[in-house]
Parts: structure tokens; C-alpha cells; sequence
């Protein structure tokens, strides 16, 4: 394994002050971290399937390691034109891919984020900007770490790389680990492993 993906975790809740405005990014991570429950502000709560997606802020460096920032945001899944995911995306999409809207083929290209901080002072993912040089060509940004995409018809476990920060406080595979796909993948496998000892 090359040294230079084998990055320090951040420790939960320990994270670079980044401050609001456009900042210098690539594409890195993709993740169906499948499906969870969310509760709205009225109280009421429902069960919706979730994507994680993460850019490697260039110009910033992680406390505690020698490695740019990380910045992430989870997004229903939805396709209805007014999602956040999709609005978002869609500048991005509509230029590189416009016959085709897969998030997976955009990892690793290179644009710019807009972040604002929420009330604690953290960043948030507000918008995403393709800029071009001079010659009218998209720059392409030193990267660090190697995009890492997963989803719930990859085989096996994700092995998630040690540059992904914790998702609220905890490790990443926690998130997907309690999700309603991943708890099914597990019954299956009880069952099928009590069939065959029954058999």
C-alpha cells in the first residue's frame, strides 16, 4: 500500500475552520451509506435512502495531519429536479455528462465549492462551480488521496480508507452498518447459514 493514502483519522468533532466562500476541491468520495430514518422539525419521521459525498478542500490542511481537509454532506436520493442533490450537482452534471446524470462517472474531477458555516462555525457544502484557466480549459488540482466510491451492489464489506472522517462523530461503517439494507444483508446471511446447518 502506498504511504501517501495511509492518512491520520480525525478524532470526532475535530475539525478545520474553513472559512465561507469558494474554495479550490476534488471529487473524492461517493458513498450509499443506504437507507435511514430522518426527523423533520414538525416531529413527524420517515425512512429515506442517503448518499454521502466528500471533497478534498486543497488549500486546507486537517488538525493533527499532513493532509488537505475533507468535506462532506449527505443527501437524500431523489431525482425530482427540485433535491437538494440534484441542484447541487446539475451545473456539474449538465457539462461533463448531460446525456447521462451518474454521480459515479464525476469522481475525481477537479471544481470549486462554495461553503458557508453553520452555527457552531463549521463548514457546509452550499453549491459546486466549474471554473476554467485561461485557454478556457478545466484546471486539474493536486490530489492526496485516491477517490473512494462504494455502494450497497458492491461485494462484500466496504473497507473504508483511513483519509474518510468520521460521519457524525463516528466511524463511516457505523452509518452504513445501521442502515435497513445492511441489516438485511445480515438476516439473509443468518438465515442462509441456518438452512445449511438444518440441511
Amino acid at each position: 500500500m502506498q504511504e501517501i493514502f495511509n492518512l491520520e483519522m480525525v478524532p470526532p468533532g475535530l475539525r478545520s475552520r474553513i472559512p465561507p466562500g469558494k474554495h479550490r476541491a476534488n471529487f473524492v468520495l461517493l458513498v450509499d451509506i443506504g437507507t435511514h430514518e430522518i426527523r423533520f422539525r414538525d416531529y413527524h419521521s420517515d425512512f429515506k435512502r442517503q448518499i454521502l459525498v466528500g471533497f478534498e478542500l486543497i488549500d486546507y490542511l486537517r488538525y493533527g495531519a499532513d493532509a488537505p481537509h475533507i468535506i462532506q454532506a449527505v443527501y437524500n436520493y431523489s431525482t425530482d429536479t427540485r433535491s437538494k442533490l440534484i441542484n447541487v450537482f446539475k451545473d456539474v452534471l449538465y457539462t461533463f455528462h448531460p446525456g447521462n446524470w451518474n454521480l459515479q462517472r464525476l469522481l475525481g474531477i477537479s471544481l470549486d465549492v462554495i461553503t458557508t458555516n453553520n452555527d457552531m462555525g463549521y463548514p457546509r457544502l452550499e453549491a459546486l462551480q466549474l471554473s476554467r484557466d485561461r485557454d478556457g480549459k478545466f484546471p486539474r488540482y493536486p490530489s492526496y488521496v485516491k477517490p473512494f466510491c462504494w455502494h450497497f451492489e458492491t461485494d462484500g464489506e466496504p473497507e473504508i480508507p483511513a483519509w474518510v472522517p468520521n460521519l457524525y462523530g463516528a466511524p463511516l461503517i457505523a452509518k452504513i452498518h445501521s442502515s435497513r439494507e445492511y441489516q438485511r444483508l445480515i438476516r439473509e446471511q443468518q438465515r442462509e447459514e441456518e438452512e445449511g446447518n438444518n440441511g
